[in-house]
């Protein structure tokens, strides 16, 4: 009996032992898989946040700022300070609504934002807003604030008024279905004649008088852009509100499908395609190492886009061995890009190189100075290279019709373009969006004006307008036989 209680024991240890042994194995056995699932988890994550990042880095979605203001630093490296063109809860929605197989909670979404993504504070409003924008949206703000309309959102307030927010004919307010719809108000007639105050930017005149060192003065006319306060009724602010709805409809499209047309053609480029992102920036003001001049150059800002660059933009690629070219323009007051913030770092680092002694006194001593501090390549234009320039063109260029709505310029032949009010890529000689043809100097008209000289002397050095093979290329003589 003692033998056989003692097997009996013996049997039980050894069960309690495989037992012990199979709750171990399925304990690593969890373990291995939480920490499987750990790592999907934590990869999802990653993805998702790389989604949200690219999202948020977007141009139309943040714009970059520049200047010291600009400049977030953290862990010995600068960071580019961005600020967001609307509140993360409505960029939720827009993302959600981009990305619709993608589940992410908001608060998910905000976790995701980087640290140099923010929120604009009323003293950064001048620099970094559009003035379309913020107008149209102080209007909006002051009318939900009033209990007028149901959201502050002027996206919102766009989209309750077209059919399809991202139809051009809607936007355009060619649409025969919306074209004369608008927003909902629930005004009430009894305070519809109170009178309310809002805030709008608006550009303003200014008398300076200048001395020059010979002790005379001359006087002009700056524009500044200063935040005035309005006042009017109730009815009167919504009938404007409504007035500025279709400009504002018409730049928001522009904003969105710019930036969406000129990503898809630098993600689709071929080896034979060249892509130049320009961004006009403002001015550098040259300074000493102890004392600030009134010197400047660069005045960009006043013509870019005009008859005289469009025609050099539809002649002088030709002559480098391009077979088309297409000039795009962002949204007036938009972010422009990559450019944008190369731009202002490298007016940080002048800055920089000043406090420590140098002197930029022009922009020749600006390149030397700054192209032993920095890889990025530049280049100067001399006055030279503009007057050169200048020679090409002839004296008398008739004007495009419809300059500032162009976004889009091309040209598949010399001194020939095409213009569009938005930028399609199909092919340079598609006829999406309307395009609308323009000549610059028709060929009748280049032999008439021919005839026309007195002095048919052609000299060594002089440009002319050659006509090869039915087509126009401006060029140099280089030899009279």
């Amino acid at each position: 009996m003692e033998k056989k209680l003692k097997q009996k024991q013996r049997e039980l240890e050894c069960t309690r032992k495989r037992i012990r042994r199979l709750e171990e194995n399925r304990g690593r056995a969890n373990q291995a898989q939480k920490r499987r699932e750990r790592l999907v988890t934590v990869s999802k994550r990653k993805r998702m946040g790389t989604l949200v990042e690219t999202f948020l880095h977007r141009d139309d979605i943040t714009t970059v700022i520049n200047g010291k203001a600009g400049e977030m630093r953290k862990g010995g490296q600068i960071f580019r300070k961005r600020y967001l063109t609307d509140t993360m809860e409505n960029l939720h929605k827009k993302f959600i609504g981009e990305n619709p197989t993608l589940k992410i909670s908001r608060s998910q979404f905000c976790k995701h934002r980087p640290f140099w993504i923010v929120s604009p504070r009323v003293t950064d409003r001048e620099t970094c807003g559009c003035k379309i924008h913020e107008n149209f949206n102080s209007k909006v703000k002051k009318l939900h604030q009033l209990g007028i309309t149901r959201t502050m959102s002027s996206t919102e307030v766009v989209a309750s008024s077209v059919c399809d927010a991202v139809d051009i004919d809607c936007m355009y307010n060619r649409c025969d279905k919306c074209k004369k719809a608008t927003f909902p108000v629930e005004m009430n007639p009894n305070t519809k004649d109170n009178i309310v105050s809002w805030e709008e930017w608006v550009s303003r005149s200014t008398p300076v008088t200048k001395k020059h060192q010979d002790g005379s003065t001359s006087e002009f006319e700056v524009k500044n852009t200063i935040l005035e306060k309005k006042f009017a009724s109730i009815e009167r602010l919504v009938d404007l509100t409504k007035e500025d709805l279709p400009r504002f409809c018409t730049h928001l499209y522009n904003i969105g499908h710019q930036f969406t047309r000129l990503k898809m053609l630098k993600d689709s480029l071929t080896e034979d395609q060249v892509v130049v992102h320009v961004d006009y920036s403002e001015n550098y003001n040259c300074k000493w190492s102890k004392e600030i001049k009134d010197t400047h150059f660069g005045w960009s800002h006043q013509q870019y886009r005009n008859k005289t660059a469009f025609y050099l933009a539809s002649t002088v690629p030709f002559l480098k061995g391009f077979k088309a070219v297409t000039w795009n323009f962002t949204e007036a007051s938009h972010s422009k890009g990559a450019p944008d913030g190369v731009g202002g770092a490298l007016k940080n680092l002048a800055d920089r190189m000043v406090a420590y002694g140098t002197d930029i006194p022009d922009a020749h001593a600006l390149m030397e100075n700054l192209s032993k501090q920095t890889s990025v390549k530049l280049f100067e234009v001399t006055e030279e290279k503009i007057t050169t320039s200048g020679e090409l063109v002839p004296p008398s260029l008739k004007t495009v019709p419809g300059t500032m709505k162009v976004h889009q310029l091309v040209a598949t032949e010399p001194g020939k373009i095409r213009t569009r009010d938005v930028s399609c890529f199909c092919s340079p000689s598609c006829d999406c969006f309307s395009p609308r043809e323009f000549i610059f100097c028709p060929k009748e008209v280049e032999v008439e004006e021919s005839h026309k000289k007195q002095d048919p002397t052609i000299e060594v050095g002089t440009w002319i307008l050659v006509d090869y093979d039915g087509d126009l290329y401006p060029g140099s003589v280089t030899q009279v036989c």
